[in-house]
């Protein structure tokens, strides 16, 4: 269903398929647009910045700030201000050497949420709990 909420004559397509595996739309996509209110941990920003899709968020919940590193690897914007989003959102698609460098730094910050970089950090705390000392 077509539609045109940014204006500036960008035509924006979107429609419901219910649950899909990620993969193929990740892989076509250049932006991820989270416009959550709020998150326990945005795990689907992580996601998406795995696949080198620059992440774009209202900072409204603490992690937020945590995953994404504002203009460097995602972008992150006051939140609930639908100008400023618009703004950021279209200086990013008309930026080709911005969004590939966005995007590189996004695929590099994903890979502090690993599975071998957070095991590594858990298995630390259990390590240290089992010999009764905390770091």
């Amino acid at each position: 269903m077509p539609l045109n909420p940014i204006g500036c004559g960008f035509e924006v397509n979107y429609s419901f398929e219910g649950f899909q595996k990620p993969d193929g739309y990740y892989d076509k996509a250049k932006i991820f647009c989270m416009a959550s209110a709020f998150e326990g941990f945005g795990l689907v920003l992580v996601e998406a910045m795995s696949y080198g899709v620059v992440p774009m968020a209202f900072n409204s919940f603490s992690n937020c700030s945590d995953i994404i590193d504002d203009d460097k690897n995602g972008i992150l914007v006051t939140p609930f201000s639908i100008n400023e989003y618009r703004k950021k959102i279209i200086e990013l698609i008309e930026n080709d050497e911005k969004w590939m460098k966005m995007s590189t730094c996004s695929i590099n910050k994903s890979k502090e949420y690993s599975i071998e970089c957070i095991g590594a950090k858990w298995l630390d705390l259990f390590y240290s709990l089992l010999n009764n000392k905390v770091t």
